[in-house]
């Protein structure tokens, strides 16, 4: 007789599961309790993975899980009792099953485990955990495909997380093309921090300029790309460096040539076309008197409206119902995209 022997056969419990047992099989307590008799000693006393093993096996075998089974998956070498419990498990379950914790999992969670460590990028993250929590399996599985492929699961996201980038990723799918979001997920993945995961993602979401509209001049160069935009918020230090819709087709931003150098942002106003919604200076100093004059002269030869906005007139149309309505001056409306906020 080898050492491996299966155990004599013995009949199924009818018994119902003790407290104890429920509390640590959870949902496989009734199907465990008809394996051993009351007080269900052998599954109760046997080490967590062990017990994890014959919950896996409950689910995975069914009415194939006899009692005499189960005694075997018990005593058997860990290896050969998981290739009896889940056939054509992963090789990394022996390795996560003493890292579960006491209580059984719901058999969906043991699901999302084995198809976890299946995959290597997961599979990588769950090998190197010195515990592995329900919640972090939920967000690792609730990741689609391609953000497990490009590493995310080892940022410790949490569900509601998980489903934020799932979604950010298949927009990004949809108006660049799964190559482009996929490349972006790469740069999410790379993060540092939660913190760094999301910034990245949120940069991703910025899309190239549209070509430059305007007639060339010597006094403006156009930040034609996000590279180039961001470049010049880091040189005037201002939030042209992160600004969201930089890249948006209805806004432009072009650096002032002049002295003292200044940024530019346009907007395609329905009203008045392109119109300057805001210039400034290095730290956002606003722009001198004789400046102002200067740029908005060469603005205006290449058609760029500076002055009030259609918004500014449809506030206005809606005030001047009053009898004490006051038309704000054009040197004022003019001066609006030169300051920060309205007089």
């Amino acid at each position: 007789m080898t050492i491996w022997s299966r155990h004599p056969a013995r009949p199924v419990s009818l018994a119902a599961p003790t407290p104890l047992l429920t509390h640590l099989a959870a949902q496989h307590a009734a199907g465990i309790a008809r394996l051993w008799a009351p007080p269900h000693g052998e599954f109760i006393n046997a080490a967590a993975d062990r017990r994890h093993l014959i919950c896996i096996a409950s689910q995975a075998l069914g009415a194939d899980l006899t009692p005499s089974l189960a005694d075997d998956l018990l005593s058997w070498p860990l290896r050969r009792a998981i290739k009896a419990a889940a056939p054509g498990a992963p090789i990394g379950l022996a390795r996560a099953l003493a890292r579960l914790g006491e209580v059984a999992w719901p058999a969906e969670d043991y699901a999302g485990l084995l198809e976890l460590l299946a995959l290597s990028q997961t599979a990588r993250v769950l090998r190197h955990a010195k515990s592995i929590t329900l919640d972090q399996v939920r967000a690792m599985a609730g990741l689609i495909e391609p953000l497990r492929r490009a590493g995310l699961g080892g940022a410790g996201l949490g569900g509601d997380q998980v489903q934020l980038l799932n979604e950010v990723y298949e927009a990004m799918a949809r108006r660049d093309g799964a190559a482009a979001a996929d490349e972006a997920a790469r740069r999410w993945a790379a993060g540092g921090s939660l913190a760094d995961v999301f910034a990245r993602a949120r940069a991703c979401l910025r899309r190239q300029p549209r070509p430059d509209p305007l007639p060339p001049s010597p006094r403006l160069r156009y930040l034609a790309t996000l590279d180039a935009i961001t470049d010049a918020g880091g040189r005037y230090n201002n939030c042209l460096k992160t600004l969201d819709y930089a890249g948006d087709a209805d806004v432009l931003f072009y650096e002032w040539l002049g002295e003292p150098g200044a940024t530019l942002e346009l907007m395609d106003d329905r009203l008045f076309g392109w119109r300057l919604n805001e210039a400034r200076r290095a730290g956002n100093v606003e722009i001198s008197r004789e400046q102002r004059r200067e740029i908005t002269a060469t603005l205006r030869a290449l058609g760029v409206h500076v002055g009030r906005s259609v918004g500014q007139l449809t506030t206005m149309l809606w005030r001047a119902r009053r009898g004490d309505f006051l038309l704000r001056s054009w040197l004022a409306a003019e001066d609006d995209a030169y300051r920060d906020g309205d007089d």
